[in-house]
């Protein structure tokens, strides 16, 4: 578990949730030109020796501060219900994240209202697995839960559901 991560120059900490042995940190930052160019990187550093998975997702047309909303949740099992969000403004797009902590999670399967943007697999012991999509299009008021599905039952598992502001 990432007990202590190191600080990413022009990131921002949104959020931590642990679900048993099982940590999922979220991020935001804007882009800048420098982000832009072939080869950019970021780089976390931990405090010990970890299995990890790193998803990056860059949207363009969002506030300068992008998170309108956001709301996460920890499970097991087969079902992973990413929460619902209530309150958004027009235009505001909405990200759907899933991890989950087993050895052979090979496939995820998103509910059809989400577009899948990326998915990760980790192998061997403890393998670390993730899911990303989002609305597909600009959605107001209230975005509903989301439950994805895994191929075999994890002992933990982390969602996020974040919203993300339109661009004034």
């Amino acid at each position: 578990m990432p007990t202590s991560p190191s600080t990413l120059t022009g990131w921002t900490l949104v959020g931590t949730k642990t679900a048993s042995n099982l940590t999922s940190l979220v991020y935001e930052k804007t882009a800048g030109p420098s982000d832009l160019l072939p080869g950019a990187s970021a780089t976390l550093g931990l405090s010990g020796s970890v299995k990890a998975s790193l998803t990056i997702a860059d949207y363009t047309n969002v506030s300068a501060t992008p998170i309108e909303s956001g709301a996460s949740a920890t499970s097991t099992g087969t079902s992973h219900v990413a929460s619902a969000l209530s309150g958004l403004a027009s235009g505001t797009w909405v990200l759907s994240y899933w991890t989950d902590k087993s050895t052979t999670t090979s496939l995820w399967t998103l509910p059809g209202a989400v577009t899948s943007r990326s998915t990760v697999y980790g192998s061997g012991s403890g393998a670390i697995s993730a899911a990303l999509g989002d609305s597909g299009a600009a959605v107001s008021g209230s975005y509903p839960a989301q439950t994805a599905s895994t191929n075999v039952s994890s002992g933990s598992a982390v969602q996020w559901s974040i919203a993300l502001s339109p661009a004034p």
